[in-house]
């Protein structure tokens, strides 16, 4: 069907998003939103003066139904293959698991922005609005007030764009490809007699770097027959 965007003036061809539901194994999505714009990717968007609220439960797949981006119950903001969903295939996090009832917020300050609990709040106007107090992340910094797009891609990059309707003239401001994702490592801490000597979960981009640091840390705290010497780093939760 055709579509007018409000103040552009632009005519686009755009389908609302109706897919079926995703095949097993079950996604943690509820509820599919957005629209879709075939090379560009299935999007929602803040107008200059409102932003978007994302709730839990709800996804954006990617227009070949390959990926998905969904905020889960726990507060993560995941992007995964739709065929392949589990807490060790995803593509991307926001690393805010163990948030329940957290929100998201697309906003036209050029960010989109994930609240605890009690952060978003209707206001007398409808709008949502988000308490920076109560922010647990937020994609990058401030850029120029404008209408803003989030949109998950046919390559599974989630990107958020600046500019006029999608496909149009807009400028990417933030991707997933170029910001790493926070995921959950276990750190074990061995030495050579006693075998493993400690473990530590952590929620990093960058296991290589903080397993050193735990090492160190470790060390410092323990009594020297319980010091490591080696660390290894595996993806996902301590046994």
């Amino acid at each position: 069907m055709k579509m007018k965007f409000g103040g552009f003036g632009s005519l686009l061809i755009l389908a609302l998003v109706n897919f079926p539901a995703v095949a097993a194994p079950s996604a943690p999505c509820t509820k599919e939103i957005g629209e879709v714009v075939p090379d560009v990717g299935t999007y929602v968007n803040a107008t200059a003066d409102t932003n978007y609220f994302i709730k839990p439960g709800e996804c954006l797949v990617s227009p070949n139904k390959q990926y998905m981006a969904v905020l889960q119950p726990d507060g993560n903001f995941v992007v995964y293959e739709t065929h392949h969903i589990d807490s060790k295939s995803d593509y991307w996090n926001s690393g805010t698991r163990d948030n329940r009832k957290a929100g998201l917020l697309v906003q036209p300050d050029g960010r989109f922005v994930i609240y605890k609990e009690k952060g978003i709040k209707q206001g007398t106007d409808g709008k949502f609005y988000g308490d920076p107090s109560r922010a647990v992340f937020v994609s990058t910094v401030r850029s120029a007030p404008s209408d803003y797009y989030l949109a998950i891609k046919n390559d599974g990059n989630l990107v958020l764009y600046r500019g006029t309707p999608p496909g149009v003239k807009m400028v990417p401001v933030w991707d997933s490809f170029t910001y790493p994702a926070m995921r959950r490592y276990c750190i074990t801490l061995s030495q050579p007699h006693r075998g493993v000597v400690g473990m530590r979960e952590v929620d990093t981009a960058s296991p290589g770097t903080k397993a050193p640091y735990y090492l160190e840390q470790h060390n410092n705290m323990s009594l020297p027959s319980f010091r490591a010497t080696s660390f290894s780093t595996e993806r996902g939760n301590c046994p």
